[in-house]
């Protein structure tokens, strides 16, 4: 079971590139921040 208590990095509120964002999601894990995701739905077509 994951340790929900540990510290963690806030998001920041902007990143300045798209390369700043990468490196920030490539060093942390996404499932640690799902309070902060709105969920959406939506319709694929693969082909």
């Amino acid at each position: 079971m994951r340790n929900t208590e540990s510290k963690r990095d806030e998001i920041p509120e902007t990143f300045s590139s798209y390369e700043e964002a990468a490196e920030f999601w490539d060093t942390h894990d996404s499932t640690d921040y799902l309070e902060h995701m709105t969920p959406v739905e939506m319709d694929a077509r693969l082909e």
